[in-house]
Formats: C-alpha cells, structure tokens, sequence
C-alpha cells in the first residue's frame, strides 16, 4: 500500500524507475564492452586470440554486472528509504494539483515558445521562398541576355562570312 502511494504522489512506480536505471546501466556496460572487444578484435597484433578476447570480454562483463549489481542494491534501498519515501502522517491529497498547475503552467510557456518559434520559421522561410523568386528572376533575365548575347555573336559571325 505505501508504494502505491509514492505511485501516486510521484506519477511512476519507484521500483520500476529503479529498475530502469539498473537495465539501461547494464544496457550501457555491454555496449561498452562489445565496443572494447570489437577493438580489440580488429586490433592486427592481436590476430589469432579472438577466442581468449571473447572470453576476456564475457568476464570483464560478468565482473561489472556483479560489482554494480552489489552496489545498485545499496543505491536503491537508500532511494526506496530516504528519497521516495513519503511518510504515512503526511497528506498528499492536495499536492498533485499543485504539481499539475505548476505542470500546466510550464505547459503553456512551452507551447507559447514552440508558437514563437513557429512564427520565427514562417518568416524566414517566407524570407527564403523571396529570395529564391528574386534569384529566379536574376537567372531568368541572365538567360535572357545570354540569348541575345549568342542571337550577337552567331549573326556577326554570319555577317563576316558573307562579306
């Protein structure tokens, strides 16, 4: 019952939060030591041990989860005991409104910049799709002028032939 209390109060499960830290730690101690062993086993001087690198590389993991798994036990009865921990004598009825207007309130700043920001991009993309009229425009008219440039050459070019 006093878990689902916490529950309440805080919007999650402490427990599971917990064990969420501890899986994407253990999640990262093996990407680290997948990372440590393909180096390793790319490594030219060391051809020809791949077997003893694997295995080196299972036990290094092995030792980690262990030590952290100790350590991860003492981390969250401290957490269960000390942080997430609301006292029976104390009334949370009121409380989660009070965060869900804070909530809120944060809520509106945000939506507030993201229209902001939203109002930001309208403008210079509207800025930009100018700018690619005007450049249009220039290539068009320089298209222009190099076709009466070569219309120039072409009839002089004519125009000595017959003289």
């Amino acid at each position: 019952m006093a878990q689902q209390r916490e529950a309440e109060f805080f919007g999650y499960n402490p427990i599971t939060f917990s064990d969420d830290i501890f899986g994407s730690v253990i999640d990262y101690c093996c990407d680290g030591v997948d990372s440590i062993e393909e180096v390793l086993l790319r490594n030219p001087e060391l051809k020809g041990k791949e077997a003893a690198i694997k295995k080196g590389a299972d036990k290094l993991l092995e030792s980690l989860k262990e030590a952290f798994g100790k350590n991860f036990d003492t981390f969250e009865l401290y957490t269960l005991k000390y942080i997430f921990h609301i006292p029976p004598d104390i009334d949370i009825t009121n409380i989660p409104q009070k965060i869900d207007s804070a909530s809120e309130g944060r809520a509106k700043r945000r939506r507030r910049d993201e229209e902001n920001e939203e109002i930001e991009l309208d403008k210079e993309i509207e800025s930009l799709r100018r700018e690619i009229q005007s450049k249009q425009s220039e290539v068009i008219e320089l298209r222009g002028k190099r076709k009466a440039m070569q219309v120039y050459f072409i009839s002089s070019y004519f125009f000595k032939l017959h003289l």
